[in-house]
């Protein structure tokens, strides 16, 4: 018998299954890829979850606690006042379940949890997760306006917790500095199940958990506790779309080996398939990493995004818009009514943009208007007049209360080819910033006056840092007297002055306001106290008057 036939067959079923190792070598490879991708994707958006969390526990703190009446109320001691309208949040258990105050007028903690229970309780909360957290607060932010938020278990379930400090911000100038802050606020939001589920739902987690040890198996992230270590995990099933996708060809794979490479071809279809859906799955993650979930607007990821690409002079543009008064819009109304009005400004900024203007919400009550082409300053500006004009015409409606609503508007049209879309967009930030001091309804152009005014508070603050650290005699006291009603010398005021080298004498009311938004109050005031201590003791005459 001739060899021929028996060669060729054997160089058709070595080609035949050289293709089918090499497709299954490939399909492999790409399983472990997707397995790969599938679970870096999956932690970081785990991650951001948690980071989420922790947020929203810090920005309702500050919201307590930031509050004036909260604070007078916590000075004077005023226990029901502070029931009804900070310890009511945990007993309600929408937005918090665990509230407790500390300090100021109270020489025990009051505490509330979402158990019915009305009367506040000093034991509720283990006093030595009180102590570390004023701790916490007090080393992490000296001086600082901000809350620390830290994961806690209590009464047998974990809490995500926020620490913050009360003290005035509208009458911050009654109080000295030494009396800032009157007292403690912590407050806990419970991680439950239905929040994990919440979580698993969004994320398109399995088996989803939070466990009080490490899991040995599994996906998993840590929960920080208040000392920075885990007091908790967050654990999943690890995801494998590449392996389940292999799992899906393998009988496929099968058939390929036994029937034919028609059989690979038509395999090789279902693998493409596969890929694609995979994709779409994917694209459709990143355009949700890219999406606000509240207004369904591109978010700061997706402006930034935006802002990346390169434009000429005149061509490009961005609006910025802050609303006026929206803070006290989530003190009175709640929350919900606050995201109805993010929602309805949304709407409306969408309403007024062309296809040519990308909307992004991002942050709070902030939105950017990206306007692009040749024409970009007049239509700008038309943008801007008519964003404003819809604000002072048509008030919003929610919860059916009639709101009417202003925003500070402010916005930049780049000047020059090579300027980055981020200085536009700080650009745009002055100007609203400008506008918002000025208090005015009409939208506000970025200006060569703004920049110099934002670069002479620049060279003031690190002349004061200079000053404070390296030359504090440029610091100096004058005394104004204070006389009693019959003309006798009764006190007299402490009043800082400073001279710098490079600038002269610099009005109070500008280094003031300077060092209050450098955070450098604290080190300004331990140099006038050393004046005037050192006076104190040069003339203790004066002292013991």
């Amino acid at each position: 018998m001739h060899r021929l036939p028996r060669r060729i067959a054997c160089v058709i079923a070595g080609t035949v299954l050289l293709f089918v190792l090499t497709t299954v070598l490939a399909i492999w490879w790409l399983a472990g890829a997707l397995d790969r991708q599938a679970q870096e994707q999956t932690a970081a958006q785990v991650g951001i979850a948690r980071a989420n969390l922790l947020g929203d526990a810090r920005m309702i703190a500050l919201d307590y606690a930031k509050w004036d009446s909260a604070d007078q109320a916590v000075r004077r001691g005023d226990a029901a006042w502070l029931l009804d309208n900070v310890g009511s949040a945990a007993l309600i258990g929408q937005v918090v379940q665990l509230v407790a105050i500390w300090g100021g007028a109270f020489d025990r903690p009051m505490a509330w949890q979402d158990d019915g229970l009305v009367e506040p309780r000093a034991d509720l909360i283990d006093p030595a997760l009180l102590a570390a957290a004023e701790g916490q607060i007090a080393q992490a932010l000296p001086g600082g306006f901000d809350a620390s938020a830290f994961f806690a278990w209590h009464d047998g379930a974990l809490f995500v917790m926020a620490v913050s400090r009360f003290e005035a911000i509208e009458q911050a100038a009654a109080y000295p500095e030494e009396e800032r802050f009157s007292g403690h606020l912590l407050m806990g939001i419970r991680l439950d199940a239905a929040m994990v589920a919440g979580i698993a739902d969004t994320l398109l987690l399995e088996d989803a958990r939070v466990l009080p040890a490490r899991p040995a198996t599994g996906s998993m992230l840590p929960l920080p506790g208040i000392d920075g270590r885990p007091v908790a995990w967050f654990a999943w099933e690890t995801p494998r779309p590449g392996t389940a996708m292999l799992g899906r060809l393998l009988p496929f794979l099968i058939l390929l080996m036994m029937l034919s490479a028609g059989l690979a071809w038509g395999g090789a279809r279902l693998m493409r398939r596969g890929a694609r859906d995979l994709l779409a799955a994917e694209q459709r993650a990143s355009l949700a990493a890219r999406t606000d979930t509240l207004t369904g607007l591109p978010n700061r990821a997706a402006l930034h995004e935006a802002l990346a690409h390169p434009a000429r002079t005149g061509e490009r543009g961005v609006l910025f818009l802050d609303l006026n008064g929206f803070k006290d819009i989530n003190d009175s109304l709640g929350h919900a009514a606050g995201d109805a009005v993010i929602v309805d400004t949304a709407r409306r900024l969408a309403a007024l943009a062309d296809d040519r203007v990308l909307v992004a919400r991002i942050a709070g009550d902030e939105f950017v208007l990206l306007v692009t082409g040749p024409d970009t300053r007049d239509r700008i500006e038309s943008l801007a007049r008519a964003i404003a004009e819809s604000f002072d015409r048509e008030p919003f409606m929610v919860m059916g209360h009639h709101l009417p609503l202003h925003a500070a508007i402010g916005y930049a049209v780049q000047d020059e080819d090579g300027q980055t879309g981020a200085d536009l967009l700080r650009q745009a930030d002055l100007a609203m910033y400008e506008s918002k001091r000025l208090r005015a309804r009409r939208p506000v152009a970025f200006s060569a006056l703004l920049e110099e005014a934002a670069q002479n508070a620049f060279l003031v603050e690190r002349a004061l840092r200079t000053a404070l650290v390296s030359r504090p005699e440029e610091i100096s006291v004058a005394y104004q007297p204070i006389v009693a009603p019959d003309g006798s010398f009764h006190q007299a005021e402490a009043l800082a002055r400073w001279t710098a080298r490079d600038h002269g004498p610099v009005p109070p009311s500008r280094f003031v306001a300077v060092a209050e938004k450098a955070g450098l109050v604290m080190d300004l005031g331990r140099v006038v106290l050393g004046h005037l201590l050192r006076d104190l003791r040069d003339h203790p005459a004066c002292g013991s008057a």
